[in-house]
């Protein structure tokens, strides 16, 4: 069944403007809340982009672009007793020092990168998977 929050079918948007979201909020006298989403802010960058690097076992970089915000890493292990370090410069440790992997080690790192960084993952002992969350288009 088809169900209607408004009567409305097409809306006008102007430069600058909101877009109108309704959720439902039992709070509310009509059982919905109104939120205003600036749509500068609807556009203005791509979302959140999972990179995932699996099966790693040797020294890998990982170049991210200019304008991103980096919200975490996340690493797990998939064989072995995997040891992991992340830097800003070839085997560096400026992110994670030297850190053995046995379950999922969520890293929040939450950093604006204005420009092209390159992060150097050093590996030994085993294989890992590297999730990267991140923004593009961030603060532009």
């Amino acid at each position: 069944m088809d169900q209607y929050l408004s009567e409305r079918f097409k809306t006008t948007q102007t430069a600058g403007g909101y877009v109108p979201i309704n959720l439902p909020d039992m709070s509310s006298p009509t059982g919905f809340k109104t939120w205003l989403i600036k749509s500068t802010d609807l556009v203005a960058g791509a979302g959140a982009v999972p990179l995932k690097l699996q099966n790693l076992s040797i020294n890998t970089s990982q170049m991210l672009p200019a304008d991103s915000w980096i919200e975490k890493f996340s690493i797990t292990p998939v064989s072995g007793s995997p040891v992991i370090k992340i830097g800003l410069t070839s085997n560096g440790s400026e992110i994670l020092d030297s850190t053995t992997v046995s379950e999922l080690i969520p890293l929040i790192y939450q950093q604006y990168i204005a420009s092209d960084t390159t992060f150097y993952f050093s590996i030994s002992g085993g294989v890992v998977n590297i999730r990267i969350d991140f923004q593009i288009n961030y603060a532009q």
